[in-house]
């Protein structure tokens, strides 16, 4: 009975401890996806600026070579 107990007690700290690891790393993982999807963002309205300055550069071109 006396080992059951000390065995119980280091399961129930082992599982502590995991379950804080675990937390840990879920919060790190998303931390992660948020900065993912804002790098994302960034991408999107870098493209979408590189676009119309490549429409803006084609419309100066129009009015030059007219």
């Amino acid at each position: 009975s006396k080992y059951s107990k000390i065995t119980s007690a280091i399961i129930a700290l082992l599982i502590s401890i995991i379950a804080f690891y675990s937390s840990k790393t879920y919060d790190s993982i998303q931390y992660a996806i948020k900065e993912i999807s804002t790098i994302k963002a960034n991408q999107e309205l870098i493209n979408y600026k590189c676009l119309k300055l490549e429409n803006d550069i084609l419309r100066i071109d129009k009015k030059i070579y007219k």
